[in-house]
């Protein structure tokens, strides 16, 4: 008879705040925070390095509403963090503003993401598994999704600003042998 042992898989969630995530039997989630006004695992100041976990650690990191505090070159440091915190097999689902949206540029707002955001010229060890412009999340308009994402090049050239999409979503995976330098 084999033994076999199921491990869950160590999940982060990033910048956590109101949106706190418990584990269960397949996901041990790690949610932390600067903030500790609200429930949060660890408390951390993600502008100081390194984070307070071991390398290789999380499968997965969920980052969403956070990357845009940071400027150019602090959203660098903090995928250079995750790339020594991620295990080699990694996801980080990112979430942030899409650029036409007001709310993009929030006074707290450092950094506006678009299709490229992530372009391998800039950031050359992370890989974009997926790109999606969210228009909307609610129905019916959420059928817009489908027809920006058809072709987001055409979107972005011709009509992101008539009709500004609320939110940009990537799915990434970082290349843990390739080093990425703060340009």
């Amino acid at each position: 008879m084999a033994l076999v042992i199921l491990m869950k898989k160590k999940c982060l969630n990033l910048g956590s705040g109101k949106d706190y995530i418990g584990s269960n039997e397949k996901e041990e989630w790690v949610n932390l925070d600067i903030n500790d006004d609200w429930k949060v695992d660890v408390i951390w100041n993600l502008e100081k390095t390194p984070y307070p976990f071991k390398a290789n650690t999380f499968d997965f990191v969920k980052a969403h509403d956070i990357f845009e505090h940071f400027d150019h070159e602090g959203v660098i440091k903090v995928i250079n963090e995750l790339k020594r915190i991620a295990k080699e097999e990694n996801l980080i689902d990112v979430e942030a503003p899409y650029f036409t949206t007001p709310n993009a540029y929030g006074y707290h707002h450092k950094t506006q993401f678009h299709r490229d955001t992530f372009h391998p010229t800039i950031f050359p060890n992370v890989e974009v598994l997926k790109c999606e412009i969210i228009f909307s999340r609610s129905y019916p308009l959420k059928i817009l999704n489908w027809f920006i994402n058809k072709n987001q090049r055409i979107y972005e050239r011709f009509f992101c600003y008539m009709l500004p999409s609320q939110v940009i979503r990537f799915q990434l995976k970082l290349k843990k042998d390739i080093k990425n330098k703060i340009r």
